[in-house]
């Protein structure tokens, strides 16, 4: 599987019709044809089966879910996904596996350009982002394990509480106030020695 994606990735550097963003592939033939980007692709009606006939590359992706029953543990579903674009990340993974296998899974997102660490998930056991998190980087052995952050609550799935880490980050006061008269001067070394906490997106 994992030469097989390598395959995928060196067919879409051959790829002489490529769009402005991304992509469907399979090798590059002349019925090959390209759609505008990954957002055009999850908001159209329904999955094009032109579209649909030309993913030929599959991943594995493994997901912690949550127990049906009270008494129940949490269990990993696996889902065969298809590699949609080159620049599929594993939001997108997650995004087709709730729509096309399984519509009760639960996970958050909002942006999907790493602005609002809304889609925070554990990927092959790191924390990060699953919108920027690319599935090409992340394949290995052929599966991508995929579960909730670790340090909070679990609502359902993939979905976290994330009340007390907002409370915790409230708690330290992240902000400045000026308590100086007229215009402050700009400090650029006092900026940037804080500028990776400027960064912070407030994912987890």
């Amino acid at each position: 599987m994992k030469e097989s994606f390598r395959t995928f990735q060196k067919s879409v550097g051959k790829c002489s019709r490529r769009t402005t963003a991304s992509r469907i592939v399979s090798g590059c033939t002349s019925s090959c044809r390209p759609i505008s980007d990954l957002a055009a692709y999850w908001t159209s009606p329904a999955i094009p089966n032109s579209y649909c006939d030309m993913l030929t590359e599959t991943i594995s992706l493994s997901i912690k879910r949550s127990p049906s029953e009270p008494t129940a543990t949490d269990a990993w579903r696996q889902y065969s996904v298809p590699v949609i674009a080159a620049s599929m990340s594993v939001l997108d993974a997650l995004m087709w596996a709730q729509r096309n296998a399984d519509p009760s899974l639960a996970f958050r997102s909002a942006c999907r350009v790493g602005m609002c660490g809304t889609c925070g998930v554990a990927v092959n056991g790191r924390e990060g982002l699953a919108c920027r998190t690319l599935v090409s980087r992340v394949i290995g052995d052929g599966e991508i394990r995929v579960e909730p952050v670790r340090h909070v609550p679990v609502v359902r799935d993939l979905v976290t509480d994330m009340s007390s880490f907002h409370a915790k980050a409230q708690a330290v006061a992240p902000n400045t106030e000026y308590a100086g008269a007229g215009t402050p001067g700009v400090f650029t070394d006092s900026r940037q020695a804080i500028q990776a906490q400027r960064e912070c997106i407030y994912c987890g």
